[in-house]
């Protein structure tokens, strides 16, 4: 077999030739002049293409400093002895810098609870599938939060977003005169915060000159006083009995989903109640009649002018009482009785009651009995009692009504305030006694006008 550059040389040998009229042979100057043309125009385009790339490029690198400072070109500032070292150092210090940052570097548990990095223990496959999961999750709850958040309303009032419709150039203004405010309502409170001795003793605060290891004895010892201070209320307490007595508790015996009804109840009977006494109360003037307000007066001072009276009575009273005769005088008037035989001395009687013009006109100004011609002109059988007499035997027959529980600590009140006034009907009641000297008929009717008092 011929080798192949010979083949193609004897192609190149067979290839026909071309005679033109000068006889001159042309058949392989013509391609060659043609071809050489189309490469020069070729090459000329591919070189003004580089040229522009070329100038681009270089407007657009950077600058001999900017490479310095990317490390990408060493500095010409230090000498080639020392750039190695310098390369070194700085080696070292980027090796330092990682190592500190590889430190404080936050582990993968905190890099997944901040979804930085996702977690490890679902397989890559559904890795997306949870992460679609956990969108649509967080996109849920924010709707159902944008749902519930306050109106803007709301956070004006709150102080949380500034209201919109106040001019930019008023807002600072307004600014000032609110942190003013503030500073008053703040200064005001700092002034009537509590002492620190209160919260000492509010147990707010630690008291500072105990000894920090002596601290918790104390408290220990405080919790123990405490304690035996709560157990001591706990066993005086009252029974469950007399708070439901004081209707402090529901009673018991009424179920629970009742109890409330029960107390409307309750509370509508009292209201009926206390409106039948208000209906059925006395009339203002039938008060006025029997003594017990007097119209003339203003109502802030009936009380004060009751107790004025209270007081002058009693004044009165103890001034009679400094005054009364002796044990020996009554024995000697025939107004006391004897305590060996106890049965009451003789005196001066009569058998009819006297007008009272004629009793006035009788008795004497020392308080003793009426005279003997009175006594000589009814043929007397009953002694004739002083006024401060009848007084003291009232007031014992009202003691023996109130030991007696016949009449209430309000009505022996009343009694002896209408027998300081003279009350027709108790003057009345203690005549028919010094007559008939009957006890229980006295007391019966002293009972009867305590109840209409």
């Amino acid at each position: 077999m011929a080798p192949k550059g010979k083949k193609k040389n004897e192609k190149a040998t067979n290839s026909p030739k071309v005679t033109f009229a000068d006889g001159a042979d042309h058949s392989s100057a013509a391609p060659k002049e043609a071809g050489s043309e189309a490469n020069q125009s070729g090459s000329q385009g591919l070189a003004a293409k580089h040229r522009d790339s070329l100038s681009v490029s270089l407007s657009q690198r950077k600058t001999v400093d900017e490479l310095e400072g990317q490390n990408i070109v060493k500095s010409n500032n230090v000498a080639p002895v020392l750039q190695q070292a310098q390369q070194q150092l700085a080696r070292k210090l980027t090796e330092r810098t990682v190592n500190a940052s590889l430190v404080h570097r936050p582990s993968v548990e905190s890099l997944q609870v901040h979804n930085i990095i996702g977690d490890s223990t679902v397989a890559p496959a559904l890795q997306g599938v949870k992460a679609k999961l956990e969108r649509s999750i967080v996109t849920d709850k924010l709707a159902h939060n944008l749902d519930k958040r306050p109106e803007v309303d709301k956070l004006i009032e709150s102080n949380i977003v500034e209201r919109v419709d106040v001019a930019p150039g008023i807002q600072d203004v307004q600014k000032q005169l609110k942190k003013r405010l503030t500073t008053d309502k703040v200064s005001h409170l700092l002034e009537a915060r509590s002492d620190v001795n209160d919260l000492l003793e509010k147990n707010i605060i630690k008291d500072a000159a105990i000894a920090p290891s002596i601290q918790s004895v104390q408290q220990a010892l405080m919790h123990r006083m405490v304690q035996d201070q709560v157990g001591h209320l706990l066993e005086t307490r009252p029974d469950l009995e007399d708070l439901v007595d004081q209707h402090i508790v529901p009673a018991p015996r009424v179920a629970p989903a009742l109890q409330s009804i029960q107390q409307k109840l309750e509370r509508n009977m009292r209201a009926d109640r206390v409106s039948n006494l208000l209906y059925t109360r006395p009339h203002v003037e039938d008060l006025a009649e029997q003594g017990i307000i007097d119209p003339h007066v203003a109502p802030r001072l009936q009380a004060v002018g009751r107790e004025l009276d209270k007081q002058l009575t009693k004044a009165k009273l103890s001034r009679h009482l400094k005054n009364r005769p002796s044990f020996t005088e009554l024995q000697a008037a025939g107004l006391a009785k004897d305590p060996q035989s106890e049965r009451p001395l003789q005196g001066n009687v009569r058998k009819t009651r006297p007008s009272p013009s004629k009793a006035q006109g009788s008795s004497s100004s020392t308080g003793t009995y009426a005279g003997s011609d009175m006594n000589q002109q009814a043929g007397s059988a009953v002694p004739v009692y002083p006024a401060w007499v009848r007084f003291a035997e009232a007031l014992r027959l009202v003691a023996t009504l109130y030991r007696s529980n016949r009449i209430t600590v309000e009505q022996r009140g009343a009694l002896k305030d209408a027998l300081l006034r003279s009350e027709v009907r108790v003057i009345a009641a203690m005549e028919v006694y010094e007559l008939d000297q009957n006890e229980d008929e006295c007391l019966d009717t002293l009972m009867r006008i305590a109840r209409r008092l």
